[in-house]
């Protein structure tokens, strides 16, 4: 049986590598198990306002259907892409936690999180008696501020 410190130790080291790595976990027949795919990035993924982080294959899928042209099922359990700025928190987040448990500074991940990032999002803004927040966007990897007009899905 293997220690949960071990399986957290290998857990983060993998994943530290989403920054240079994206990871597909592609499902296979029962008998074969997944197929984990690590695909290096180009440097200019990051200039991109969406990037592919992490693609898992949905496994209640039926196995004769759904597949893409690539060879990858149609559906996930992950989106196919993300926002660039929340895929670089992702793997900031990531980078942290694997340093500290490199370190053996377990105390770094496990502790709480501060009153203001606990603060629950407003549910709507009255833009008639409040002024709009302003925004961070990455976009074509320089940071933007500015007022969040509309929003489109994900390619």
């Amino acid at each position: 049986r293997t220690p949960a410190t071990v399986l957290l130790f290998h857990f983060f080291s993998k994943l530290s590598n989403l920054g240079e790595w994206s990871l597909e976990v592609l499902r296979r027949p029962a008998c074969q198990g997944p197929r984990i795919c690590w695909q290096r990035r180009c440097g200019r993924d990051w200039q991109e306002e969406w990037v592919q982080l992490l693609w898992v294959d949905d496994p209640t899928a039926p196995p004769e259907e759904g597949f893409s042209q690539a060879g990858k099922h149609a559906w996930g359990i992950t989106p196919p892409s993300i926002p660039s700025a929340l895929a670089l928190l992702y793997v900031a987040e990531l980078r942290m936690a694997w340093k500290a448990i490199r370190e053996a500074t377990w105390d770094k991940i496990w502790r709480p999180a501060t009153c203001e990032a606990r603060m629950p999002l407003p549910i709507s803004i009255d833009t008639k008696r409040e002024r709009p927040p302003l925004h961070m966007l990455l976009k074509d990897g320089r940071i933007i501020m500015g007022l969040l007009q509309g929003v489109k899905r994900c390619p």
